[in-house]
C-alpha cells in the first residue's frame, strides 16, 4: 500500500482504536487490560495503546505516538511493551496498516498447546492460510518480534506460543475482523478435538 493510504494522527483515529478495544472486550476476545493495538500512519509513525492501561477508562490522549524510528513523540504513558513487535510487522509488511494483539481464551489455548489453527473454509478468506504458531519469546522481547515476523509471513494472523494472537490487516476494521474470526474458529476447532 502507498503510505498516503494510511491515516494521519487524529482524535477520531484514537477514538476508533479505543472503541475497537472495547468492542473486543464486550465479545470476551480481550480480557482485562491484556492485549494492544496500533495503527500505522501516513508518515510512518504509529499510534499505539499504552502499556497495562484499562481500555474502559482510556482517553484518546492516553495513546502513544511513536515515530518511524521508534522514538516516543507524544503520550503521557509508556507505549505497549510490544511496540517492537508492532514496528517489526510494519517494517516487514507494507500492506499492513493495523495490528491487533489479543489474549482471547480459545486462540490463547491453541497458542499454549503450540497447536496451529488448521485450514478451515472460512479461515483462509480472512487470514490467507492456516494460522501458524510463532516460537516462544518473552513478552516485549526482540526475540518474540523476530519469531512473530517469521511465522506471520504473508498471512494475516499468527498465534504466539504461550501468549496469544496477532491479527493484522490493511486497516483497523480488517484486523479486528481477523481477530474475531480466528477466535471463533479456534473455539470450533477445540470443540471438534474434544469430540474425537
Amino acid at each position: 500500500m502507498s503510505p498516503s493510504a494510511f491515516p494521519t494522527d487524529s482524535t477520531a483515529l484514537r477514538e476508533s482504536i479505543i472503541a475497537t478495544a472495547r468492542r473486543l472486550q464486550d465479545q470476551r476476545v480481550l480480557p482485562g487490560a491484556l492485549g494492544n493495538f496500533s495503527v500505522r500512519l501516513a508518515d510512518g509513525g504509529i499510534v499505539v495503546t499504552p502499556s497495562s492501561r484499562d481500555y474502559r477508562t482510556m482517553e484518546p490522549g492516553d495513546l502513544a505516538l511513536v515515530s518511524a524510528d521508534g522514538a516516543v513523540v507524544k503520550g503521557p504513558f509508556k507505549p505497549s511493551i510490544e511496540i517492537g513487535m508492532h514496528r517489526g510487522i510494519y517494517a516487514a509488511r507494507p500492506d499492513v496498516g493495523a495490528v491487533v494483539h489479543t489474549h482471547a481464551s480459545n486462540a490463547s489455548t491453541l497458542a499454549a498447546l503450540g497447536r496451529p489453527l488448521p485450514f478451515l473454509d472460512e479461515l483462509t478468506r480472512f487470514t490467507g492460510g492456516p494460522v501458524r504458531v510463532a516460537e516462544y519469546g518473552p513478552a516485549g522481547s526482540a526475540e518474540l518480534a523476530r519469531n512473530v515476523r517469521a511465522a506471520l509471513g504473508g498471512t494475516h494472523a499468527v498465534l504466539l506460543a504461550m501468549h496469544g494472537l496477532i491479527a493484522v490487516g490493511p486497516d483497523l476494521g480488517a484486523a479486528e475482523q481477523v481477530a474475531e474470526v480466528v477466535e471463533h474458529l479456534a473455539e470450533v476447532y477445540l470443540r471438534s478435538l474434544q469430540s474425537v
